[in-house]
């Protein structure tokens, strides 16, 4: 094998096979981040509405979540697909890529630590104001504090996408 096919497939920047991995790149990261960029709203909304219908707006979103969070997971993998096919053109150590993978990590870790379960606890407190009478107003203001710590953690991931997703346009240091 030479540089310049894997399997005895042409690679390369200019290649068919580099072409489908930047498209599956491209179709992952927009509908999966594209998915998730606007929870906020969501949230908000079911906020406003709460009852059924508010728990059924974030029960929505959350499943949507789950299934966009599969398709974020599979960003990283067609980038590392687009450097074992780019022919030598792109390193794993090359800056933009080393500081990308870092803060993809930090990411998904605040994903999984913060955002996610705290829309889990939204969707339980959602649930309970249904259920048997409680404390309704303790129960509102767990969900506004909940509310406020996954507005946080969005906005945090939504600037580190935009920090990404300027590394991958001017990839510095390549």
């Amino acid at each position: 094998m030479n540089a310049s096919s894997v399997l005895g497939i042409a690679t390369g920047p200019a290649s068919d096979i580099y072409n489908v991995a930047l498209t599956a790149h491209i179709l992952f990261a927009i509908a999966g981040f594209g998915s998730v960029m606007l929870n906020g709203v969501y949230l908000t909304k079911a906020r406003r509405l709460l009852g059924p219908h508010g728990r059924a707006v974030s029960e929505v979103n959350y499943s949507v979540s789950a299934i966009a969070e599969v398709l974020i997971l599979l960003v990283p993998v067609s980038g590392f697909a687009l450097v074992w096919v780019s022919a030598g053109s792109w390193e794993l150590s090359s800056t933009w890529l080393s500081a990308s993978s870092a803060l993809f990590l930090v990411a998904f870790v605040i994903s999984r630590a913060v955002l996610r379960p705290g829309h889990r606890r939204i969707n339980q407190l959602f649930g309970s104001l249904e259920g048997e009478p409680s404390d309704e107003q303790t129960t509102l203001a767990e969900i506004d504090r909940q509310l406020r710590t996954n507005a946080i953690a969005g906005a945090a991931l939504n600037v580190l996408l935009v920090v990404i997703l300027a590394l991958m346009i001017w990839k510095p240091g390549a």
